[in-house]
């Protein structure tokens, strides 16, 4: 964060007039950062506030300099408006989709995609909290992604897959990556193509992109992505979320909005202890869906230890269920549930997938 805020600093004392206090601060940030073109940007902002010009350089510069010019804008407005506006409106509040997350899950990526903002979530005290928040570039050609070479991020519910060191990347990919699951059961049934989605650190020459800038995965600078691994621990199976229409609300707010839902998932899981197939067949709008079914009749000695439900981001009437079972000798087995809104008061799965064998 001293990078973000040593930035800030100088523009908030640029915009104020203090132009010394605006100058110390932007040549410490370009001592520490000399790959800052985003700080060479608001130190020319602050010569030319200086001199006395009377136009901003942004008109003094060629037609071939217009579209850097303006995507390095973006990025400082996406930063300023977050530490300005939204950093204070979402204090207290999280994500309305998290509402009903674990608490056995230690962490939960979640990106807002219209605030270019990367945050890390974990629990205090029962109490889920975000504990880091990075800004990141997204896709140049926005979110939504359909199919390969897009060049757009996905909204959906994924989990990180592995970690590559930057020795073993291309140099674009910065010090690492971390590959996320898409296309994920719900992208394939919706024809979704494409895949090599990654959270990744930032190329040479850059300490962070435009907002716009990727070809679908989610950057951050080498320093927070370096931050972010550390902070994982064992990112295996981390969840991360990516949303286009974030909302943030109470816990309490959100907990209202589904009311049904989580009775129909206690009504599942019954009929799922029951032994009865054919009536936990019921729940699924394609039989071959499940991956359950089989242990229902034989398997006595799985239980169900861990749920977390999360509305989808992108879809209309959908929900993720991660389910964990134990089944003795430590033995565990994670299943995430794709959940359609039939009608008013009716969900089925549209989709039942192992993340993790036996």
């Amino acid at each position: 964060k001293l990078y973000e805020n040593q930035l800030l600093g100088a523009v908030d004392s640029l915009l104020v007039g203090d132009h010394q206090q605006a100058l110390a601060e932007i040549q410490q940030l370009l001592v520490l950062n000399p790959d800052s073109r985003l700080g060479y940007l608001v130190h020319a902002d602050l010569l030319a506030a200086q001199a006395g010009l009377e136009k901003p350089i942004d008109a003094l510069a060629g037609r071939n300099d217009q579209g850097l010019l303006q995507s390095l804008r973006k990025q400082l407005l996406a930063r300023w408006r977050f530490a300005t506006d939204l950093k204070a409106e979402r204090a207290g509040r999280i994500p309305a989709r998290l509402a009903l997350h674990s608490q056995s899950e230690p962490d939960l990526i979640y990106v807002d995609l219209p605030a270019s903002r990367l945050y890390l979530f974990s629990y205090r005290d029962g109490t889920l909290e975000a504990t880091a928040n990075y800004y990141v570039s997204i896709g140049r050609n926005g979110t939504g992604k359909q199919r390969k070479g897009d060049r757009k991020t996905p909204v959906g519910i994924y989990h990180i897959t592995s970690y590559i060191p930057g020795k073993n990347l291309h140099q674009r990919y910065g010090s690492g990556a971390l590959p996320i699951s898409y296309p994920n059961p719900l992208d394939r049934l919706k024809q979704r193509t494409g895949h090599g989605i990654w959270l990744h650190g930032t190329e040479p020459g850059w300490v962070n992109r435009s907002p716009r800038a990727t070809d679908g995965c989610v950057s951050l600078s080498n320093s927070d992505f370096e931050q972010l691994y550390q902070a994982l621990g064992k990112p295996f199976a981390t969840p991360v979320i990516i949303d286009d229409q974030p909302e943030w609300v109470t816990a309490t707010a959100e907990n209202e909005r589904n009311p049904e839902f989580p009775g129909i998932l206690d009504r599942w899981y019954g009929t799922w202890q029951r032994r009865a197939p054919t009536s936990l067949l019921e729940f699924y709008t394609d039989p071959e869906q499940s991956v359950l079914f089989d242990t229902t009749a034989t398997d006595r000695n799985t239980r169900l230890v861990d749920t977390a439900l999360y509305s989808y981001p992108g879809e209309i009437g959908h929900m993720l269920a991660i389910l964990r079972f134990s089944k003795g000798n430590d033995q565990t087995r994670t299943v995430h549930q794709y959940w359609k809104r039939q009608s008013d008061k009716d969900w089925k799965i549209i989709s039942e997938t192992q993340l993790d064998p036996e």
